[in-house]
């Protein structure tokens, strides 16, 4: 990232690493006469009242004309962002994401648009399978980004018009069984859904930094739901020329 000019998302896992990961970015040597223009994006600097997920959503314009940045974002900002505009952008994702991704929500006042939009089929144990109305199929999810009342369901949306096509395996899920349990003021009510990398295919490359990724739950989650729709490529090795010193180890111990 620092050594090739390009537009650069890096995902970490912690909001409490990114700070470590900018310092360890502007410290490094190789950016000496390089100077990469690095963004941060979390809930706790100067966007608190705004949202993580539209500050992302606008960096192609933000940086459209900067040939050099490093954008850094954490796991859940990652579920939450909209990458549909991403073009031109390589992503960087270390340690394996939470495939399971599962939001809360209070929307007493939106009974009426859920119930217009969106279906449920009750299922097991308190949960419902949410699809699409015919109303709601005539709805995009640019639509729905761009109405600022509704902005904040278009991860959801996405998520939906997905598990409502033909011979998808997604599945959006709920623990309401009716649109009317959400219009108490103080109900919050959740869905559910898996986290697919094809939510990412916008970018010229995605790299998965993750120690035997491919028997993590993500990846079998990714292979049985897109299937041949993703290609894997093996990272290179690291260099054997690595010397590693022995350190001598002091352990702190007590007991009764």
């Amino acid at each position: 990232m620092i050594r090739e000019a390009g537009r650069y998302i890096f995902v970490t896992e912690r909001i409490e690493q990114l700070s470590e990961v900018k310092k360890r970015i502007a410290n490094n040597p190789v950016v000496a006469g390089r100077s990469p223009l690095i963004h941060q994006i979390d809930s706790r600097r100067d966007n608190r009242g705004g949202s993580v997920a539209i500050e992302i959503s606008r960096l192609p314009d933000t940086y459209r004309s900067v040939c050099h940045v490093i954008v850094l974002i954490t796991h859940a900002a990652l579920l939450r962002a909209d990458f549909d505009d991403f073009a031109g952008w390589e992503i960087i994702i270390d340690e394996v994401p939470p495939f399971l991704d599962f939001e809360e929500k209070t929307t007493h006042l939106d009974e009426a648009f859920f119930s217009r939009h969106y279906e449920l089929h009750e299922l097991s144990a308190g949960w419902s399978a949410i699809t699409l109305s015919d109303e709601g199929r005539t709805v995009s999810t640019a639509d729905v980004r761009a109405d600022q009342s509704h902005a904040h369901l278009r991860v959801f949306h996405s998520r939906v018009i997905e598990a409502s096509a033909l011979g998808s395996k997604r599945a959006v899920l709920t623990n309401l069984r009716s649109w009317t349990e959400m219009s108490g003021r103080k109900v919050k009510w959740c869905w559910a859904s898996v986290f697919s990398l094809r939510n990412l295919e916008t970018f010229d490359r995605v790299e998965l930094l993750g120690n035997r990724f491919r028997q993590d739950v993500g990846a079998l989650i990714t292979q049985w739901l897109d299937g041949s729709k993703v290609e894997w490529r093996a990272l290179p090795p690291l260099s054997t020329s690595r010397t590693f010193v022995h350190r001598d180890v002091r352990i702190g111990y007590f007991s009764d």
